[in-house]
């Protein structure tokens, strides 16, 4: 015969915990995984006939979970705890139905009836739902770790940080003027003349006067194992920074930086001299779109060296290297009247024309008796295929606004031959030269020259007045 079964008064229904069948007479009604909600009036009804039993389960636990303290701020330690009827049982802890492993931070211990989980310093991510479970006997409790930091790390100023600006990392914290340590990528910070580290009561601040790019880094907080990080960015102020220039003396140099928008004044210096409009040979231009040059029209080989620009505090440098335009400069030249005479000179690679000059005057190819030439490698030469007296004196060749000079010095070339007046040349066997003067006067002294192949050799004749002796031989000079 059927019969219904009731919880409650209300009809049971089978499950995978809850069971009824009925062996002829005997009617049973099982329940699998009995729960503390299985307390209740059970009845069995048969066409009106009934009959009720009360059900009291027996809590497994004395004492239900429980955390102490109540209220667990970041960093604190925890004990979550309960006690069951059994002692020594082995029973399963799990965080959000995870499985709860002992580790350095994390203990999970048993005394007696008394089952534990301890957590050290604890972190915001201990949050959770925590369950234990008694070979499917559980009970579960909620974890809520409150923030140590009632204010996290910011920074002030909120926009892109730019190289030099200053710069605030602050937090604000639960207890009042409790000491941290502040750190840079993982190495403590301390005050120095452009650094400070403040304590406002609950408000903890690091300050950076004039951030340099070394200034990039991961900064934290750290209060007795509570930490916070946050990371900082410095933008260089210099976008493009000056560029390193080697140029050849006469040319235009150009100095060209740009910087982020920046409203700062700006400062140039030429080996440390401040530049101004007042300074000579010198522009400072300010383009559109923060860009800014120096010009130096003309370059002379005394502007090279160091050149910077200073903006908010921040400086920007480069070196001038500047060439001499004549890598060969031109040679005095000492020459005979009548002779050839070639200036020669060779200059850096540098495009603009050479202009001669003689003695002041312009030299071109339609002067008389000169030739002018321009050689491949930029050599340059002037030519005086018959020097005269009067070409001695200053030459000049200017290139590039830049000038080099030499001098060219001309000496007598009158020849003495064995047709001149009063005056007898031998040459001896082994080479060995004679002049004979046979009445010299005051006029045949001075500076003598003898040339053989191409070798010049000079004496000087003195001449002294005096009564020649009747019977003596003609001197030998």
């Amino acid at each position: 015969m059927v019969g219904i079964w009731y919880k409650n008064g209300i009809p049971l229904i089978k499950s995978s915990r809850i069971e009824y069948d009925i062996d002829e007479k005997i009617h049973t009604l099982k329940i699998h995984n009995a729960e503390l909600s299985d307390s209740a009036v059970y009845c069995i009804e048969f066409n009106g006939v009934k009959r009720k039993i009360h059900l009291q389960i027996k809590d497994y636990f004395l004492k239900a979970l429980f955390i102490n303290p109540e209220e667990v701020i970041e960093g604190k330690e925890v004990s979550i705890s309960c006690e069951i009827i059994q002692k020594h049982m082995g029973g399963t802890w799990y965080k959000n139905g995870i499985p709860v492993s002992s580790t350095n931070r994390i203990e999970c211990g048993i005394n007696e009836k008394i089952h534990t989980l301890k957590i050290h310093n604890t972190e915001l991510d201990d949050s959770a739902f925590y369950c234990i479970d008694f070979n499917g006997v559980k009970r579960e409790i909620q974890l809520h770790v409150k923030d140590f930091f009632s204010k996290a790390l910011s920074i002030e100023p909120v926009e892109a940080l730019i190289e030099g600006q200053d710069v605030s990392i602050s937090c604000e914290i639960i207890h009042k003027n409790m000491r941290g340590t502040w750190y840079k990528n993982g190495s403590p910070v301390s005050s120095t003349d452009r650094i400070e580290c403040g304590i406002n009561e609950k408000i903890h601040t690091l300050n950076i006067h004039n951030t340099v790019l070394d200034d990039r880094a991961e900064y934290c907080i750290e209060f007795n194992g509570v930490k916070r990080e946050i990371q900082l960015h410095v933008k260089d102020l210099f976008k493009r920074p000056l560029e390193n220039v080697s140029t050849v003396e006469g040319s235009e140099t150009i100095f060209e930086c740009e910087t982020e928008k920046e409203d700062s004044p700006i400062e140039w210096y030429q080996k440390a001299n401040r530049v101004t409009n007042n300074t000579q040979n010198v522009q400072m231009v300010k383009l559109s779109g923060y860009i800014y040059q120096l010009i130096i029209p003309k370059t002379s080989l005394s502007d090279g060296g160091k050149y910077k620009i200073q903006k908010n505090g921040v400086d920007c440098v480069a070196i001038l290297e500047v060439k001499e335009l004549f890598k060969r400069p031109l040679e005095n030249v000492s020459t005979v009247e009548g002779s050839e005479t070639i200036f020669v000179c060779e200059t850096e690679k540098e495009d603009s024309p050479a202009e001669w000059f003689q003695k002041g005057n312009r030299v071109t190819n339609y002067t008389k008796n000169v030739q002018i030439e321009t050689l491949p490698g930029y050599i340059h030469k002037l030519i005086i295929p018959k020097t005269s007296l009067s070409d001695g004196g200053k030459y000049n060749i200017n290139k590039n606004g830049v000038s080099c000079a030499a001098m060219l010095e001309v000496e007598d070339g009158t020849f003495v031959t064995n047709n001149t007046n009063n005056v007898q040349m031998e040459i001896e066997k082994g080479q060995f030269y004679t002049q004979l003067i046979t009445l010299p006067s005051l006029s045949d002294g001075g500076t003598i020259k003898l040339e053989t192949h191409g070798i010049i050799i000079e004496a000087v004749r003195d001449v002294k007045v005096g009564k020649p002796r009747i019977d003596s031989a003609p001197p030998s000079i």
